[in-house]
């Protein structure tokens, strides 16, 4: 090849190269409980060494919800696990909404953590996830679920919550732990004013790096992607600058914290 038709498709080479490593394959991932019961996950690798962060479902959908967000994370160098909870999406167990209320507690409270355990730990054994740049998110009881995470798990430095509460202890955690929150709600969701919950967590905290995004509608939880397809994007700048430490750099987002006093 002479070195003219070299010079005239080498940079047609590096951008199909680029491109390549920004767009990673996501792979289905088979996890095992510690009872056994099959869980499946969806893994995508970003393209050089890089953070890590679990994304928990809503309990009104699965973890596919999530596939915007984490194409959009692993593009920005993210390493990114979503989960289907036991009795939901792929994974095994009792469908969710075949549980009487008190099989629905214990799972809720007893099951659960530790299959989000099982996946959080799959996470920071892979190859590239760098295990002092670790997030976690979620979507309506993925929410809670994520605070519980972080509560269990110091390594869990950022979190981005969608259009769900948490307990009391999970506000008070909130309130006293000084993490970064990335957290949106729309106003038309149909489950009730969430927004005032988001908008809230965000303004207790101390993390100059905190945002809020609110939509006037666009649904619940990872709902939003699809009529705001610039969320998933919003969401991954906001983890490099928590990340990168440059709470500087965090995007600007439309949401401002409550009232002194409120």
């Amino acid at each position: 090849m002479s070195r003219r038709i070299l010079r005239l498709f080498l940079p047609i080479f590096l951008i199909l190269t680029c491109s390549a490593e920004s767009a990673p394959h996501p792979r289905v991932v088979n996890l095992k409980a510690a009872d056994g019961t099959p869980l499946k996950a969806t893994f995508f690798a970003a393209a050089k060494p890089g953070p890590g962060v679990l994304l928990l479902h809503q309990c009104n959908g699965q973890r596919k919800l999530w596939d915007p967000l984490g194409q959009a994370l692993a593009s920005a160098g993210i390493n990114v696990l979503t989960l289907d909870y036991r009795g939901f999406g792929e994974s095994g167990g009792t469908p969710f909404n075949a549980l009487t209320p008190d099989k629905l507690d214990k799972m809720t409270k007893e099951v659960w953590p530790g299959d989000i355990d099982t996946a959080f730990q799959y996470l920071l054994a892979q190859p590239g996830v760098e295990h002092d740049k670790i997030g976690a998110g979620g979507a309506s009881c993925g929410v809670h679920n994520s605070i519980l995470l972080a509560r269990r798990h110091p390594e869990v430095k950022a979190l981005m919550l969608l259009s769900g509460p948490t307990d009391r202890d999970g506000r008070l955690f909130l309130h006293g732990s000084g993490l970064p929150l990335f957290t949106s709600a729309a106003l038309d969701d149909a489950f009730g004013n969430l927004a005032e919950s988001m908008q809230w967590f965000v303004s207790v905290s101390p993390n100059p790096a905190s945002r809020f995004q609110l939509y006037m509608a666009g649904g619940h939880g990872a709902e939003m992607f699809v009529p705001h397809p610039e969320l998933p994007n919003l969401i991954a700048q906001w983890f490099q600058a928590v990340f990168n430490n440059q709470p500087e750099k965090a995007p600007s987002t439309n949401g401002a914290p409550l009232p002194a006093g409120y």
